[in-house]
């Protein structure tokens, strides 16, 4: 059943000494967490590349979106 337009709101590190601060990717197609090497996947046509990669342990929040439901996950 198709989620509706997904959107992320992302905060976190990106890569060494780069942080994304309350980030807002649109058109969120699909999260995947890969927790064996500890980064978390975004994918969305409007990112450059169509992903985005972020370090799972240093993460402050990622809030997504899908359709009228709201679902946070913080460490």
């Amino acid at each position: 059943m198709p989620a509706g337009v997904v959107t992320a709101t992302v905060t976190g590190a990106i890569g060494p000494g780069l942080t994304a601060t309350a980030r807002v990717i649109n058109n969120v197609r699909n999260i995947n967490f890969r927790f064996a090497d500890g980064a978390v996947d975004i994918y969305s046509d409007d990112l450059p590349g169509g992903l985005s990669t972020y370090q799972y342990s240093s993460m402050a929040t990622v809030t997504f979106t899908p359709a009228s439901k709201t679902v946070v996950m913080s460490t």
